[in-house]
């Protein structure tokens, strides 16, 4: 379970190993464990930031919580209705791209492809988004993501390849602060990877906004295990969502009457 930001400051930033950093074995090792989970991965666990709260495995976690990224990934996502609080909703047409968002195409596993290319789809248009009222915005109908894997929990640098591992979503209205926040990284010289992140939800307009903070530096010995963990991370966050079911599938099939049957 999910531990507060002070618990994993106090487990994970800047402990040096005795051992220095990690040897090549370990590091061949990490990579090997980390495809063979990937490759039988049934899902991935998420971070919620719904109701302005952070919510880990159902429980509410505040609104503040400090993680270890392993890695970040371009996500796009057209959802038929529009978005109601509560009710749970698979995307009819959705991308991911690891590198690029000017070169995405629909995941093959979408049921229902917009069209065949990303930037040649009339929902990729700012002023298309629908809110909840069905009134028009300025934003996209389909929505610009990025996807981030992060590790959460009380874990020490030993034992960041088997922490609890959650998948947490940026929304386009957060974008612009986790930019920001690269810049300001890449300003020091550091990698998302090499440091602790706080991420905070803010309340902003009736819904929320994420802020990131570097709060503290791995040492060289966690920042090799959270490498390590970057391809997995990738190759997990890129899965096709999950197909949920709607109240008309999950509603029994009425019996037909027999004759002679009551």
């Amino acid at each position: 379970m999910a531990k507060t930001k002070s618990n994993v400051k106090t487990a994970l930033a800047k402990r040096e190993k005795s051992g220095g950093a990690l040897a090549q074995w370990q590091k061949d090792l990490a990579e090997e464990a980390n495809a063979d989970a990937a490759k039988f991965q049934q899902g991935i666990s998420r971070i919620s930031f719904q109701g302005s709260t952070i919510t880990v495995d159902g429980k509410d976690c505040g609104r503040e919580m400090s993680v270890m990224i392993a890695d970040a990934i371009f996500g796009k996502a057209y959802y038929e209705k529009a978005f109601k609080a509560g009710s749970g909703q698979t995307p009819s047409c959705y991308a991911f791209h690891p590198d690029d968002n000017s070169n995405m195409t629909p995941h093959e596993a979408c049921p229902g492809k917009q069209h065949d290319t990303c930037t040649g789809c009339q929902h990729n248009r700012f002023g298309t988004a629908v809110n909840s009222d069905g009134e028009k915005g300025d934003g996209k109908r389909c929505k610009d993501e990025v996807r981030i894997m992060c590790a959460v929990g009380e874990t020490d640098e030993d034992s960041i390849l088997a922490a609890e591992w959650r998948m947490a979503t940026i929304p386009p209205g957060s974008l612009k602060n986790w930019g920001t926040y690269l810049k300001k990284l890449r300003d020091m010289g550091k990698s998302f990877r090499a440091v602790l992140t706080e991420i905070k939800v803010v309340p902003f307009k009736g819904a929320y906004k994420l802020e990131f903070t570097a709060t503290d530096d791995l040492s060289e010995s966690g920042y090799l295990a959270i490498k390590a963990k970057r391809e997995s991370a990738k190759e997990e966050m890129m899965q096709p969502y999950p197909v949920l079911s709607t109240d008309e599938d999950e509603k029994p099939a009425k019996r037909k009457s027999v004759k002679g049957q009551r």
